[in-house]
């Protein structure tokens, strides 16, 4: 016999089924945009971290263009050197390396052409690699 005011048993099965259903896809969603988020945070480290690489390879090639110089500036005959550079002292890893080279100018003794490449880190796969080169004039010992 039916009740008035009573639920049956099979409906209210239903509905508790359906309020789990509903509970466990918006679980899901949420999940989902949980993970997109954690996914967006890490990608973004990963650039900022590169950008950063990139600068301190720039640094590290505009310092190996300075060093070699003042290198030149003791003695005409520097040939140039490989550099290593701690840019981390908790985290040796994160080292740069600098090959700096130093050529004469065919027909002008006074002048050599200083190629510098910098890399950060040093080693790696995702090591960054920046190259300067500059045109130094040497000036004669009265002259300086």
């Amino acid at each position: 016999m039916n009740h008035p005011g009573r639920v049956h048993r099979s409906t209210l099965h239903a509905r508790r089924g359906l309020a789990l259903i509903l509970v466990l896809a918006t679980m899901f969603v949420v999940a989902l945009i949980g993970v997109a988020l954690l996914r967006a945070v890490v990608l973004q480290h990963r650039q900022v971290r590169r950008e950063a690489d990139r600068m301190q390879a720039g640094w590290l090639a505009e310092s190996g263009v300075l060093r070699a110089a003042a290198a030149l500036d003791r003695s005409v005959d520097y040939p140039g050197e490989t550099w290593r550079v701690a840019a981390d002292s908790r985290d040796a890893s994160r080292s740069g390396l600098v090959v700096i080279g130093v050529k004469g100018v065919p027909d002008r003794p006074a002048e050599r052409v200083i190629e510098v490449e910098a890399r950060f880190p040093a080693a790696g796969e995702t090591a960054v690699v920046q190259r300067r080169t500059m045109r130094l004039t040497i000036l004669a010992e009265g002259d300086r």
